[in-house]
């Protein structure tokens, strides 16, 4: 799958926040492939804003609270 040129990478804090979840939870994903994750030369991930869109889509309501998504 390749990246859009306008698809915003964002930090794994930046991630497991939108998404409601721990860092770890984000490594764990990559690593599974439940979410893709670019690795910089330095070895840090990044975390496409098109990846988190597409884990937050179809996410129900709890609670009155839109899991995993800013409010």
């Amino acid at each position: 799958m390749l990246m859009e040129e306008t698809d915003r990478l964002c930090t794994l804090d930046e991630a497991a926040e939108v998404l409601r979840v721990s860092k770890e939870t984000i490594r764990r994903w990559d690593r599974t492939g439940k979410i893709h994750c670019i690795r910089l030369p330095n070895g840090y991930r990044r975390v496409p804003a098109s990846e988190i869109s597409r884990i937050t889509k179809g996410v129900k309501k709890q609670d009155g609270v839109e899991r995993g998504k800013e409010t």
